[in-house]
């Protein structure tokens, strides 16, 4: 009903069809409908874009004229913004997402615009994605069955980002104590991806607080993750444990948090000290008193050497400055050999390179392949984690340059085409009849390029090894089978490389040999230790 006051004023009083709440307005003679909506999205947080006003049977449009004498009606339109979610820009997507943030849980949604709201956690741009966790946090009643469905269903999505999206979103929507969708989080804690594994056990907090005993389990066992940020928010997860879980699970969990304190990563050190800091009231149930402070102050471990080697050796790390002179170098010799070779390689079309430089990529191809059958994650973090990560990747290419480099120098005299491999071949790349390998060629040791590639070699094999270890924090018995994969793999690539055969390789098995062995004596020191911090807890 609007009622007329002078020439300058109209009072409005508007019907809200949803609710049935009135609302009494004051507004100019001259105002346009689309003036009356901002009144109301003012009065009551409803943006004009979800506002149809209707006199009589007639749905007025925004440049319509407020009119004198008449009843007005608020009808709420909330499915019309789902196709400027589906179709529109990612500009109009943050607007209808921050309009719904506005509108909150003051009316009821459609399964419909639900699903397209919780489909927006695939957008390839990271705001719209964080916008959509915002909004499904104000739009929806905590433990919405079909919010949490939606939601779930992402947790399957082929793209990591999506699934820690839905992670994300999963814990903004679900009520303190709910346990449905714990068995969800759970299974996202196995995921390939770090970061998705990381965001599973940061959405396990709530869980952990509350002294879920299968969750303190299932997060305990990411102490052993490949990727030292997943361990830290493991182990900042873990500190809130409660006093209240039973003895056994207890005293598991300050044994291996104890045990990340001979972690390779100094953050996890850290985030190991930090947490048995706060797990005081945990380990009294373990300990006396009196042992809680010496424990908290975590003196040097007897195996102090052993740690140091260990840590100075697992890729050899960016510790004092070491492993970055290292780099440096590794880095002026691969350009020196880049320098010599690419005048060489510009002289020469593909087709007419060596073949036993396409043989090398053959070797190098398979190589990969094996390391990641034994373990693929461990490769990745190789790769893309370790805090040597650039001189990782600058071992890998010394290996490649240094290869190629030998091939256009010391050329193999007895195989100048690629050929399929038969038995013949076999026998003479066993007996060394047929030497592919550049590195251990013979002649090749005349070069230093050889020795380069070699230690090259060495050095990327042994930390592969230190990786399956630390992986699963030097529990040999766990590692069995990833260790009798990785002796074998390594027994055949060598033998058919002509490792073996060569004079050239008779240095790099004396090496390899002592590095290895210096793994073996590493691992026996940690798992001594990691025994006798599970003996005084």
């Amino acid at each position: 009903l609007s009622q007329g006051m002078g020439n300058h004023l109209l009072r409005i009083v508007v019907k809200n069809a949803f609710t049935g709440e009135e609302l009494m307005l004051d507004l100019n003679a001259w105002s346009s409908v689309a003036d009356l909506k901002v009144a109301i999205n003012h009065a009551w947080q409803i943006p004009a874009r979800f506002q149809t006003i209707v006199l009589g049977s007639e749905l007025l449009h925004d440049h319509s004229q407020v009119l004198d004498s008449q009843s007005y009606q608020l009808i709420l339109t909330i499915d019309s913004v789902r196709s400027d979610l589906e179709g529109g820009s990612f500009q109009e997507q943050l607007q209808v997402l921050s309009d719904l943030q506005t509108l909150g849980c003051k009316v009821g949604y459609s399964e419909c615009l639900i699903n397209t709201v919780v489909a927006q956690l695939e957008s390839e741009v990271p705001s719209v994605r964080d916008a959509v966790i915002e909004t499904l946090r104000m739009m929806t009643w905590r433990s919405d069955d079909l919010v949490i469905a939606a939601i779930t269903d992402r947790l399957h999505h082929l793209d990591h980002s999506v699934r820690r999206a839905a992670l994300e979103a999963l814990s903004a929507v679900l009520e303190t104590g709910d346990e449905r969708g714990i068995l969800s989080i759970c299974a996202c804690l196995q995921d390939d991806v770090a970061d998705v594994r990381r965001a599973a056990i940061q959405s396990l907090s709530w869980a952990v607080e509350r002294g879920k005993e299968q969750v303190i389990v299932a997060v305990s066992e990411r102490l052993g993750d490949v990727n030292p940020l997943v361990r830290i928010a493991a182990l900042k997860t873990l500190s809130e444990v409660p006093s209240t879980v039973s003895a056994e699970v207890s005293g598991n969990l300050v044994t291996a948090v104890m045990a990340q304190r001979e972690d390779t990563d100094v953050g996890v050190r850290e985030a190991a000290q930090q947490a048995l800091h706060k797990m005081q009231t945990v380990i009294a149930k373990e300990r006396s008193s009196s042992n809680i402070d010496g424990l908290t102050h975590c003196p040097s471990p007897p195996n102090a050497m052993s740690r140091k080697t260990f840590r100075c050796y697992d890729t050899i790390g960016f510790w004092d400055g070491i492993g970055l002179i290292v780099a440096l170098v590794g880095l002026c010799i691969n350009l020196m050999i880049l320098k010599d070779l690419a005048p060489r390689l510009s002289h020469h079309s593909v087709n007419e390179l060596p073949a036993d430089i396409w043989a090398g990529l053959i070797y190098l191809a398979a190589s990969l392949g094996t390391a990641c059958m034994i373990d693929r994650l461990a490769v990745v973090h190789m790769f893309v984690n370790a805090q040597a990560l650039p001189l990782n990747w600058i071992a890998a290419a010394g290996v490649t340059f240094a290869a190629v480099k030998l091939s256009m120098v010391n050329k193999v005299r007895n195989y100048e085409t690629v050929s399929m491999p038969n038995v013949a071949m076999a026998y003479d790349l066993v007996s060394g009849g047929l030497q592919l390998n550049a590195l251990v060629r013979d002649g090749s040791q005349w070069h230093w390029e050889a020795h380069f590639g070699n230690l090259a070699c060495i050095y990327l094999a042994t930390t592969f090894a230190f990786t399956l270890l630390s992986a699963n924090s030097f529990r040999t018995r766990q590692l069995m089978t990833k260790s009798a994969l990785y002796l074998g793999a390594s027994l055949t690539m060598g033998t058919f490389s002509g490792f073996f055969a060569s004079a050239g390789g008779a240095e790099g098995i004396r090496w390899l040999f002592l590095l290895h062995l210096l793994i073996l004596v590493t691992s026996c020191c940690q798992c001594h230790v990691r025994s006798k911090l599970g003996k005084v807890a």
